[in-house]
């Protein structure tokens, strides 16, 4: 779950593998301060998760063991 603080609208949010390839994305069509990302499916390793913010966009390393 990823959650931003109020005032600071989750816009995209997408997980990319370490090696550049997107996994997943999800598009706000509504405002939100919190998402989900389903990892269920995902194999074990690092990823990348990439968070467009109103004007701000976060990358941060996450890894699925």
């Amino acid at each position: 779950e990823i959650s931003s603080k109020e005032g600071s609208d989750i816009k995209t949010i997408q997980m990319i593998s370490a090696d550049g390839k997107v996994i997943s994305t999800k598009i706000s069509s509504v405002s939100s301060y919190t998402k989900r990302i389903d990892v269920s499916s995902v194999s074990k390793g690092t990823y990348f998760i990439k968070i467009e913010l109103n004007d701000i966009l976060l990358t941060k390393k996450v890894i699925i063991q």
